[in-house]
């Protein structure tokens, strides 16, 4: 006989097979025949030999910093500790008076997608671009625009906006106080192409 500390998932299982059988409601998918039972429950009493916590567990270790659960604490005026501030872009066209930090992408996590905090000063504005990786922008700080396929919209706190692959697309900021948002994008994406 089988020891419900040594197999959990067994006596779990049995347990709600049992109840199952004795209720009288019935579920589309019925209860389970005596050859698949058996089937099943044949399967489930070996015990699991492997773990992959401890696989992924010792592949971090080798990595050294990469992938440790970090806290960037949030110092005031949108800026968190251990998050440098950067230009919006290397080169200076196209845009104005905008800065970024990328708080998730660039500190050897390997998550599919980035977190990035941009603002952008008042007149301020983002290339006018498209690409074929999607945007997700949510406001956090003040208001702006973004027009997006020749629509604008009015950003404001915790609005969300989704932008399609391929749509051209361009923040704004022509308001009076600054316009903070985050930005996430996935973390393999092509480069954007810059519309004049």
């Amino acid at each position: 006989m089988y020891r419900k500390e040594r197999y959990p998932d067994v006596f779990a299982f049995l347990f709600f097979e049992y109840t199952y059988r004795l209720s009288a409601k019935k579920s589309a998918l019925g209860t389970i025949p005596p050859k698949e039972f058996k089937e099943i429950f044949n399967t489930m009493k070996k015990p699991s030999i492997s773990c992959s916590w401890e696989k992924n567990h010792n592949k971090e270790k080798k990595l050294g910093t990469q992938n440790k659960t970090r806290l960037y604490k949030y110092k005031g005026n949108f800026t968190w500790q251990g998050i440098k501030t950067e230009k919006y872009k290397p080169n200076a066209r196209g845009w104005a008076d905008i800065v970024r930090q990328t708080l998730i992408g660039y500190h050897g996590e390997t998550t599919k997608f980035h977190l990035r905090y941009f603002e952008i000063a008042p007149n301020g504005y983002s290339s006018f671009e498209m690409h074929k990786h999607e945007h997700v922008v949510i406001g956090v700080r003040g208001k702006g625009m973004c027009v997006v396929n020749k629509k604008i919209y009015k950003i404001g706190f915790l609005d969300t906006l989704y932008m399609q692959p391929y749509a051209p697309h361009q923040l704004k900021n022509p308001f009076y106080e600054p316009f903070g948002f985050f930005c996430i994008v996935n973390s393999k994406r092509d480069k954007p192409r810059i519309i004049s």
